[in-house]
């Protein structure tokens, strides 16, 4: 009679570790679940199925696992690396996501890559100079990793070093030609430095490579606003706003563009979004009053006006309004 196999806890667990390089997390979730039953004290059949459940996008499940594994070995650095990453890339916790790669590097601090996830932490809270350590110590560990140049040369954009973003992402998008993040960055960098024309080429290689994204198509839409091509800007508005409609200031900029083309009515629609979802704005009131004043509707302009005055703290913006209210 044939006997059936039943295999231990640290076979499964290196049948699962196997099905998880090869990518086929869903498997190896079982097996990792397996290995647990049989015995729940190791924390390393936790964690590594954790970073399986973050790869099938089951990010609570995740979380739980590496809190399970920590419990049980509260010195496991890698724990803390992903359980940073998941409060990082999938709930926007900076805090947590900073404590946690800060514990792994305490316990670890061969474990480069939690620097460059630090770092984006740190930018991510408009915090340069720590991002711009974490990003060198990067760069000094694997001169070789692009992701340091990427995380530096965001932290270069932040503190307006325009040129040298645009050495860091070049480098970075030498080695990642596909990633549409970097182009949005380096368009930041090169409409920074001046550059609308090479902005407009990053910008719109970002749309291309991230389409349902709103960020490239607001961007490029600004660019052509700044060059005064208000037609190019109104269909990219246009396009940002699909993507995203609480996206506020595309309300405000579009409706100019509208005025421009002469299409009172739309920009009339677009300036009454705009005060809307910004009611303490003085200047969406007094670009609607003037439009409203010019298609002759002299009273509800004159509404808006006095809203300017009472909201307004900009001496210039109060003086044209107060010589617009003028009688004739």
């Amino acid at each position: 009679m044939q006997e059936h196999s039943n295999p231990g806890p640290d076979a499964l667990y290196a049948q699962g570790t196997a099905a998880s390089a090869l990518g086929n997390h869903g498997q190896a979730c079982q097996l990792f679940g397996q290995a647990i039953a049989r015995n729940p004290h190791n924390p390393l059949y936790w964690l590594e199925r954790g970073t399986s459940l973050d790869e099938l996008g089951r990010h609570d499940e995740a979380l739980r696992d590496f809190d399970r594994s920590l419990a049980l070995d509260p010195n496991l650095a890698r724990a803390y690396y992903y359980r940073g990453i998941i409060h990082y890339k999938d709930f926007r916790d900076t805090a947590k996501a900073i404590s946690d790669y800060t514990r792994a590097l305490a316990l670890e601090p061969g474990l480069g890559k939690a620097y460059y996830w630090r770092a984006l932490a740190h930018l991510s809270d408009g915090r340069i100079p720590q991002a711009m350590a974490d990003a060198a110590e990067v760069i000094r560990r694997d001169p070789a990793f692009e992701g340091g140049y990427f995380a530096r040369g965001q932290a270069y954009l932040q503190s307006r070093q325009y040129f040298l973003a645009v050495a860091d992402l070049d480098r970075y998008l030498a080695a990642r030609p596909d990633d549409g993040d970097a182009y949005y960055f380096r368009g930041k960098a090169w409409a920074g430095s001046g550059n609308g024309q090479k902005a407009l080429a990053d910008f719109t290689q970002s749309a291309k490579l991230q389409p349902k994204g709103y960020r490239a198509f607001y961007a490029r839409a600004m660019a052509f606003f700044e060059a005064k091509a208000y037609p190019d800007a109104c269909v990219d508005f246009t396009a940002a706003l699909q993507r995203n409609p609480a996206l506020v200031t595309a309300w405000y900029y579009r409706a100019f563009c509208h005025y421009k083309a002469g299409e009172t009515a739309r920009s009339l629609a677009d300036y009454d979004r705009y005060v809307s979802l910004a009611p303490d704005d003085a200047d969406g009131y007094y670009w609607r009053g003037y439009v409203r004043l010019s298609v002759g509707e002299a009273e509800a302009a004159h509404a808006d006006f006095q809203k300017v005055l009472r909201l307004a703290t900009d001496r210039q913006l109060r003086e044209k309004v107060q010589d617009l209210l003028q009688p004739a």
